[in-house]
């Protein structure tokens, strides 16, 4: 049987610095860094639209923006890979 662990964090911002700070294309990078340097997005975050998450070596995924409700909800559906730059689906 697997135990189950939950986690929990209150972070003292508002809403919006916190949408600001995952979302903005400058602390984008900053951020996703601890992870990932070079780290980016390009494409517009706007419903409906691609988006594509880049890695310093130009692979990472794209993904479709199905949800976008400024300062609450992001939901994006991951489509594919990204190759040197090239979709793979």
């Amino acid at each position: 049987m697997m135990k189950e662990l939950k986690f929990s964090i209150i972070i003292e911002a508002s809403p919006q610095k916190v949408w600001d700070a995952l979302w903005n294309q400058d602390s984008y990078s900053q951020w996703t860094s601890a992870f990932q340097q070079g780290s980016r997005y390009e494409g517009s975050l706007d419903e409906g639209s691609i988006v594509r998450m880049f890695d310093a070596g130009n692979n990472g995924m794209y993904n479709l923006v199905l949800v976008n409700k400024p300062f609450r909800e992001m939901k994006l559906r991951h489509l594919g890979w990204l190759h040197n730059g090239a979709e793979d689906p």
